[in-house]
């Protein structure tokens, strides 16, 4: 579906508004404590974006994501802005060759991405180590969960906007010529 470019500075806008949101909300310990186990809000973004956009501005809105994490991460490596970059570009290029969209495959690209991450995220966190197994299972599958809700959430949002905003576009009142 494309989009005229009126629409796309404001769609522009409300992404770079609900990316400031998950961020703050993600880096900070103000809603979730570091003790418990809490959703990666900008990743859940990330995929949700690229569902709904081309694969180059889902390269671009990833790799600002990651650049946003990597600063506030400790090693600072930039891996999360190659990751979360690959991620948009792969979950816009996988929706636009191969499925339509709607919930089913939201959940088909989503599941095995947020799974991806996560598995990349504990690799780099604490490595190959006698606990990784563990950790994963014990940790990381609730924040996989934690995270796939909040991107459920967030397609619910987007897909609603979407379809109020055709819905009030469409003109009103075509009268057909008569033959």
């Amino acid at each position: 579906m494309k989009k005229p470019n009126e629409y796309k500075y404001y769609d522009t806008f409300i992404y770079i508004l609900l990316l400031i949101i998950a961020f703050f909300l993600q880096s900070t310990s103000v809603v979730f404590t570091q003790n418990i186990p809490s959703p990666s809000l900008v990743l859940a973004l990330v995929i949700v974006v690229s569902l709904f956009e081309n694969y180059w501005y889902s390269a671009l809105f990833g790799l600002i994501c990651g650049i946003l994490v990597d600063s506030v991460n400790a090693n600072g490596s930039g891996l999360y802005a190659l990751v979360f970059m690959l991620t948009g570009v792969i979950c816009s290029l996988v929706l636009n060759s191969f499925f339509q969209k709607n919930f089913a495959s939201f959940a088909v690209i989503s599941v095995p991405a947020i799974l991806i991450n996560e598995l990349l995220d504990v690799i780099n966190k604490c490595g190959f180590t006698n606990g990784f197994f563990a950790l994963f299972i014990k940790f990381y599958i609730l924040v996989a969960l934690y995270t796939f809700a909040v991107a459920f959430l967030l397609y619910l949002l987007f897909y609603f906007r979407i379809k109020r905003d055709e819905k009030y576009k469409k003109p009103k009142g075509i009268i057909k010529p008569k033959k």
